[in-house]
């Protein structure tokens, strides 16, 4: 049976994968389905494992990618590596919802507070604090590498990424609307 649900949960994803790549001209029928006796046994190519952008990974999962790499990141540059904090987690969390809901990427959409006030609304206590957005239409399995790649081509953004000060980060990720949405990506950090 859980062989079965993962079968279902592969189909669906590729099924998503392959409609987000498709305008509404690009669409044909679907085949009909083949019989039993039609279908090709596991061994065959045509049910080989799926692609790494077809695997759907948590949040959670994501976010712990992304650390591991900043932390490299660090590490090659003679730095010592960012913690998670409960704190710095729910401003970027709250941030990221906030950007996906009102379809922005800024470090203060309208009507939000600014940075530092948003910090102090969740105890975020430190004299020195940043942040980091973007948006990306990544599936899962690419979007730490995605996300880290095109920070560090961003100076402001490499200028935290890097920066001796901060200790301490969180992560918030949030997909717009839909069934394959644009991936809003928060990184706080903070000394």
């Amino acid at each position: 049976m859980k062989n079965g649900r993962l079968a279902i949960a592969i189909i669906i994803t590729w099924a998503a994968l392959a409609l987000a790549g498709c305008s509404s001209s690009q669409l044909q029928p679907a085949a009909a389905p083949q019989p039993a006796s039609e279908v090709a046994p596991a061994s065959t190519p045509a049910a080989a494992a799926p692609s790494a952008q077809a695997i759907a990974l948590t949040k959670a999962q994501i976010e712990s990618q992304l650390l591991n790499l900043i932390n490299q990141q660090r590490e090659q540059n003679g730095l010592k590596p960012l913690a998670i904090d409960p704190e710095l987690e729910r401003s970027a969390e709250a941030h990221s919802a906030a950007m996906a809901k009102g379809g922005f990427v800024s470090v203060k959409g309208a009507g939000e507070a600014s940075l530092a006030d948003r910090f102090d609304q969740v105890g975020v206590r430190s004299d020195s604090v940043g942040e980091n957005v973007l948006t990306l239409p990544a599936a899962d399995a690419n979007l730490a590498d995605q996300s880290l790649k095109t920070w560090m081509a961003k100076d402001k953004a490499r200028r935290n990424l890097l920066s001796p000060r901060f200790e301490r980060t969180g992560f918030g990720i949030e997909r717009s609307p839909g069934a394959v949405g644009e991936a809003y990506v928060t990184e706080d950090f903070a000394h």
